[in-house]
C-alpha cells in the first residue's frame, strides 16, 4: 500500500484527476499511470502468468464461452453510449 500511494501521490498532483492521456488507440489516466504499473506487477509477480485466469490450460482457455460474454457486455456498453437518433438529427434550423 505504501509503495502504491508513493507512486500516484505525485502525480496526483500534477495531472488533474479526470485528465486522460491517449497514446494510440490507448488513453489512460495519466496521474494513476505508476499506481496501475505497481499493482499489475505485484499480481504478475506473486501469482505469475501461468495461474489463475491466464494460464494456458485455465478457464479461459478452454472455454469461450467468457471470451464471448466479455466481447457481448464490451459491445453492450459501447451501444449504450451511442447517441440517441433524436440527439443526433440535423435540422437546417441550426445553421442560423
Amino acid at each position: 500500500m505504501i509503495v502504491s500511494e508513493l507512486a500516484y501521490v505525485p502525480l496526483a498532483f500534477v495531472f488533474q484527476p479526470r485528465h486522460l492521456t491517449q497514446f494510440g488507440p490507448i488513453a489512460f489516466q495519466a496521474g494513476r499511470l505508476l499506481h496501475h504499473v505497481i499493482y499489475f506487477f505485484a499480481g504478475v509477480g506473486a501469482y505469475g502468468l501461468e495461474r489463475g485466469l491466464l494460464k494456458s490450460d485455465g478457464r479461459l482457455a478452454h472455454s469461450w464461452i467468457y471470451v464471448f460474454v466479455i466481447w457481448l457486455q464490451y459491445m453492450l456498453l459501447g451501444v449504450s453510449y451511442m447517441p440517441s437518433r433524436r440527439e443526433r438529427s440535423f435540422s437546417p434550423a441550426h445553421l442560423s
